[in-house]
């Protein structure tokens, strides 16, 4: 090999050099999240891209020399890891390796970023260059040739930093600053400083299109360019781009799985341009995000129970439950006083019925001091009171509207059987034309049959009596439904025990032989009264066969005594307002 061809050869690969950007002869790009060489130019990329691992080779083809054509080729690896490292950092690697004819360079970097927050990340890098120069390769050597005289290869440090801001979901930025030590590649004197170069990186993401405006200043220029994609996460990307080097094509599609091939073509714009056909780049990349992990799979535990088997016939210990159906009961004691007015004749009397004296079970059922009415609907309003009515009914009735007119809080209900309907929807027509208001109509509701078929029973000749005092209870009876199991022989004797809070019995039953399903228990206690008001106990106690003794468990009673006194007052004129009243009842018997 001749000087002259070595000369050749040094300034083409001097040319190739210089045509690669910050001596990796790669074109990382600041914000390129489908590259593993990303952190190259950015180290806070890492942040934001995928788990992946990239393998490739570049080859690299300038132009012939002597008549062959000289290729050479860059080898490379990348791994990226996100979210594997402890503290949420992000973690990258890089090592290249190329060789040419004069000499090879290697180039092995680390990057670490770590998210400040959603929107922000920061990064640092930190590189190591190492080139080598062949001495065989060189002829009519001088020993005081400054490239050999301090040896034959060199090894520099290279430092970065960079961060990614991200102030909205479509929106991108980096800033970048590499080889802020500014390392010596020289192998002797002068020193040739590897000048510190600024990257600016603006991408946006609308919808599958991404686009990226990228500037760079180094060695006192800034360089434009930028890129636009196409993309989709299940498929791969296709990329057109274009920098102060020349264009670029690239593109990524997925093989099988986690894995993708990337290819791209260079064809540089500089002075290589009439010497070469372009550079092609192919890279294998496997995702770690797409890997399918199978489960984990854990033998089962080996435990050993002891297992005894069951007596063939064994015995359990007989059980009853008592309960009542109802564990509340009321004491309803209704104190009647009748004042009937000394003019009032003795057929107006005899006209009366129980239900106007008040002499019926239902008013002692219902919790209100009057009797329950079920309000229904009347909407006719054609109905007209027929026949002569006197001036003094008339004027009754004219004297009651003024009064719940006075008092609208008063509710007013007029209150008849089936048959005096058309009469009550007539007399609720005419009181509304006296702007009454709202009248209910209502039938008078029964809590037992018999109270049904006495409502229009007259009073006729029987005495009515001046005071009366009633006393209902309800429920009228205590009904106890007993459960048993497990008695194989009836007990020989069975007891019900109803007793005071303070242990006191005020009732009980006795009994022999098998148990009875239900029990009725009439409220009185021993002395033939009804219980007083309190909270009462029972259960049941019983002796087995052979002597053994069980006892139910026990429940409570509540016994609850209401007191009403109830005045009526029978008079031929209507004293309306003479005292407050919560509702008003005008009943018509026919």
């Amino acid at each position: 090999m001749t000087l002259a061809r070595k000369t050749s050869a040094l300034l083409l690969v001097a040319l190739l050099v210089a045509a690669a950007p910050a001596q990796t002869l790669l074109e990382p790009r600041p914000l390129d999240l489908w590259s593993g060489h990303a952190s190259l130019s950015n180290p806070a990329a890492m942040s934001y891209q995928r788990s992946m691992l990239q393998a490739g080779m570049r080859f690299y083809h300038l132009g012939f020399i002597e008549g062959a054509a000289s290729r050479f080729r860059l080898n490379y690896i990348s791994l990226v890891l996100p979210r594997w490292l402890p503290q949420e950092l992000a973690f990258a690697g890089h090592a290249q390796n190329l060789s040419l004819p004069l000499y090879s360079q290697t180039y092995a970097s680390v990057a670490v970023s770590r998210r400040l927050s959603p929107l922000v990340a920061v990064g640092v890098k930190a590189g190591v260059l190492t080139r080598s120069y062949d001495q065989s390769e060189f002829v009519l050597l001088d020993a005081n040739d400054p490239v050999f005289a301090n040896g034959k290869s060199k090894s520099a440090l290279d430092v970065g930093v960079g961060v990614t801001l991200r102030p909205l979901p479509f929106v991108s930025l980096a800033l970048s600053r590499d080889h802020l030590n500014q390392p010596n590649l020289a192998l002797g004197e002068p020193a040739l400083r590897w000048q510190a170069a600024n990257h600016f990186a603006l991408n946006l993401q609308l919808g599958n299109v991404q686009t990226s405006l990228i500037n760079t200043r180094e060695r006192g220029a800034a360089h434009t360019g930028g890129f636009v994609e196409w993309s989709r996460p299940d498929l791969g990307f296709a990329r057109f781009s274009r920098d102060q080097r020349g264009w670029q094509i690239e593109g990524r599609g997925r093989i099988y799985g986690p894995v993708s091939l990337n290819y791209l073509f260079d064809y540089p714009s500089n002075e290589l341009a009439g010497n070469t056909t372009g550079s092609h780049e192919f890279a294998f990349v496997l995702e770690f995000d797409r890997v399918l992990r199978l489960p984990r799979i854990e033998p089962a535990p080996q435990f050993d129970y002891p297992f005894e088997a069951s007596p063939d016939y064994f015995l359990t210990t007989a059980r009853a439950l008592v309960k009542a159906e109802a564990e509340e009961m009321h004491i309803v004691s209704q104190r009647l006083e009748r004042i009937i007015a000394p003019d009032v004749p003795t057929h107006a009397l005899a006209a009366l019925s129980v239900y106007d004296l008040g002499s019926l079970d239902t008013t002692l059922q219902a919790l209100p001091a009057v009797t329950p009415v079920s309000v229904i609907a009347l909407t006719d309003t054609s109905a007209q009171l027929a026949g002569s009515y006197s001036t003094f009914y008339r004027q009754t009735l004219g004297q009651l509207s003024r009064s719940l007119m006075q008092t609208p809080a008063t509710a007013a209900t007029i209150v008849a059987n089936p048959r005096a309907m058309p009469r009550a929807l007539a007399l609720k027509n005419y009181l509304g034309k006296s702007a009454l208001g709202e009248l209910q109509v209502g039938l008078p509701r029964f809590t037992s049959v018999q109270d049904s078929l006495r409502f229009h029973r007259r009073l006729g000749r029987s005495a009515i009596l001046p005071q009366e005092e009633r006393v209902s209870l309800s429920p009228s009876a205590a009904v106890f439904q007993i459960t048993s199991a497990n008695f194989y022989t009836p007990p020989q004797r069975w007891e019900l025990v109803v007793e005071t809070a303070a242990g006191e019995p005020v009732w009980r039953l006795a009994g022999h032989g098998r148990l009875p399903n239900q029990i009725v228990w009439n409220w009185q206690a021993k002395n033939g009264k009804v219980v007083a008001p309190g909270f009462y106990y029972y259960y049941l106690t019983w002796e087995g066969a052979e002597g053994a003794l069980g006892k139910s468990p026990q429940r409570r009673l509540y016994v609850r005594k209401l007191q009403r006194t109830v005045k009526i007052e029978v008079k031929r004129k209507l004293e309306a307002g003479a005292a407050p009243a919560d509702a008003v009842e005008v009943i018509l018997h026919r």
